[in-house]
């Protein structure tokens, strides 16, 4: 919820903030499912919704594979969440309703997983699939093929870049309360800033 402003008493203002970081039983490393996923060492959260695009679609150059980042593609077919279009074909590499988002603790980054493509012979479980790297930088909308371009291939990774993916990382801003250590850094904002209401507002 958003911070309440309680009193104001000359210069100092009073602020009242209701959130589960300072209860001393709360879990932030529950893993969410689909489209999000939370950092255990951090308890930064990424929400890969925030990249799915409503209309159009990230696209390698020559825009032979088009994906999108918890969605479909209009052009790749119904529920379609990565495709390559070639001379005229349309082959599914993956549906958005199958996306698992991981986090790769060991290189820092976020991948969404996508099953459930067309079938092809040369793959051991009959479907084809794909991976998107989620890589931190500004280059939005950027998709790059990281895996090998062969067509027949049973699986496709594919980076996409986006300042959206950067675990921001706030200075320390906690406090310890009857022996207990609260960590309030999760609520730092990178693009915006919280707005503060009078209490009898609602």
């Amino acid at each position: 919820s958003n911070p309440e402003l309680v009193d104001v008493t000359g210069c100092e203002y009073s602020v009242e903030w209701g959130t589960p970081l300072t209860c001393d039983n709360t879990d932030n490393n529950v893993p969410v499912a689909g489209c999000q996923v939370t950092d255990p060492d951090t308890g930064y959260r990424y929400d890969l919704t925030k990249l799915t695009l409503q209309q159009g679609s990230y696209q390698t150059a020559g825009a032979r594979f088009v994906a999108n980042v918890c969605g479909a593609v209009e052009s790749c077919g119904s529920g379609v969440a990565v495709c390559y279009h070639d001379n005229g074909k349309t082959v599914s590499l993956g549906q958005a309703s199958t996306a698992q988002t991981e986090l790769a603790q060991e290189r820092g980054e976020v991948e969404i997983m996508y099953s459930g493509g067309d079938v092809t012979e040369k793959c051991p479980y009959g479907k084809r699939s794909s991976i998107l790297v989620m890589c931190c930088n500004g280059d939005e909308n950027e998709m790059t093929l990281l895996s090998d371009n062969n067509l027949d291939s049973c699986e496709f990774i594919f980076s996409v870049c986006s300042l959206t993916v950067c675990q921001f990382s706030p200075k320390e801003c906690d406090f310890k309360l009857g022996g207990v250590l609260y960590d309030i850094s999760p609520l730092a904002r990178r693009h915006d800033n919280w707005e503060i209401q009078a209490k009898d507002q609602t």
